[in-house]
């Protein structure tokens, strides 16, 4: 793998990872019900792509 390519998917990486962080605190604080169930459907999609098999190239 390229220096370049490396670079780019640990940059994927650790905003996936950000948003993932983020996205689990609004989640746990989120007081009304239909907002929680939007970004917890926001959240596990973005959860969902931390695995490899989101990542194709």
């Amino acid at each position: 793998m390229k220096k370049c390519s490396h670079w780019a998917l640990n940059d994927i990486l650790s905003t996936q990872k950000y948003l993932t962080d983020n996205y689990n605190i609004f989640v746990r604080e989120a007081s009304h019900e239909k907002l929680h169930q939007t970004v917890m459907g926001v959240f596990t999609r973005t959860n969902n792509c931390n695995r490899p098999a989101c990542l194709v190239f």
